[in-house]
């Protein structure tokens, strides 16, 4: 009788045993990194204000431009002088808010044109790239046609 009631005793010990080591409570640390989060809330914000920006502006020439880069129609005789009120109406815009002005012209352009894809598309963002450079800005832009959509 007292070897049953040690090897009861043992068992119990056994199932204890085990019961615990199935149970094993988890815990998980998440660290946020608050630098990160705190430039993606500022990003967030700058891009709220950059559309409020680009929406007072309208970038009328810009669009135009975009319109006569895409038809190929320039409108003067060099360059510049096709970009000059363009450039007039970026520097207008604050730094920070330049590459996304220039992508929402093209993206207005697109939207009117709304066969403009591929490759036509591609060249036009290229040009668009370099609207910086053309005014001296200090800003650069660079776009992918998938952005765009």
């Amino acid at each position: 009788m007292a070897r049953l009631l040690v090897m009861a005793v043992f068992l119990v010990g056994l199932v204890a045993m085990a019961e615990a080591t199935i149970y094993r409570t988890t815990i998980t640390t998440v660290v946020q990194d608050d630098d990160k989060s705190q430039s993606q809330s500022q990003s967030q914000s700058q891009s709220g204000e950059c559309r409020k920006e680009i929406q007072k502006h309208q970038l009328n020439e810009c669009r135009q431009l975009m319109r006569s880069w895409q038809t190929g129609n320039l409108i003067r005789g060099s360059q510049r002088d096709d970009t000059q009120g363009c450039c007039e109406e970026l520097q207008n815009v604050r730094d920070e808010c330049t590459c996304e002005a220039i992508q929402w012209t093209v993206q207005q352009q697109q939207q009117q044109q709304s066969r403009l894809q591929g490759e036509e598309m591609e060249r036009l963002m290229k040009k668009a790239e370099k609207l910086p450079s053309i005014c001296d800005l200090s800003q650069t832009c660079q776009f992918s046609e998938s952005s765009s959509n």
